[in-house]
C-alpha cells in the first residue's frame, strides 16, 4: 500500500488558515517545538486546536470517524512530515523563519506543495 498522499486543495486550505492565523498575530504562540512534537506525536491538529481555540477551523482534520477525513488528516501529516525532514535547526537558513511556529508550518506547507507531494481530487 502506498503511503498516503492529501489533496492539493486541502493542503492550501490548511495554508489558508495558518496564513490568517499569522495576519491576526497569533504566529508566535506556537513555538517551532510545537510543530516538531505534533508532527512528531501526530497530534499536531489537536496541538493546534489546543493553544489557539478557535482561531484555526481545522475541524476537518480533528478526530473524526469518516474513512475521507481521516485519509486526508493522514495524507496532511505524512506530507508536513516529509517537508520537515532533515530541516530541524536549519529553518532560518532554508526558510528564513526564526521564532514563529505557524511561520513554520507554513514553510513547510508550502514545501510539501512545491515537492507536489499531494494529489488530485477526483
Amino acid at each position: 500500500m502506498s503511503e498516503q498522499k492529501p489533496f492539493l486543495s486541502i493542503l492550501s486550505f490548511l495554508g489558508f488558515q495558518v496564513n490568517a492565523a499569522i495576519e491576526e498575530g497569533h504566529g508566535n504562540k506556537i513555538s517551532f517545538s510545537d510543530i516538531y512534537k505534533g508532527l512528531e506525536e501526530r497530534n499536531l491538529f489537536e496541538l493546534l486546536n489546543e493553544k489557539l481555540p478557535g482561531i484555526l477551523d481545522i475541524s476537518l482534520f480533528l478526530e473524526s470517524n469518516e474513512k475521507a477525513h481521516l485519509e486526508q488528516r493522514n495524507g496532511v501529516l505524512n506530507a508536513l512530515n516529509d517537508a520537515a525532514s532533515g530541516m530541524k535547526g536549519r529553518e532560518r537558513k532554508k526558510y528564513g523563519v526564526e521564532s514563529s511556529g505557524l511561520s513554520l508550518l507554513m514553510a513547510y506547507i508550502l514545501e510539501a506543495i512545491q515537492q507536489e507531494y499531494w494529489i488530485t481530487s477526483s
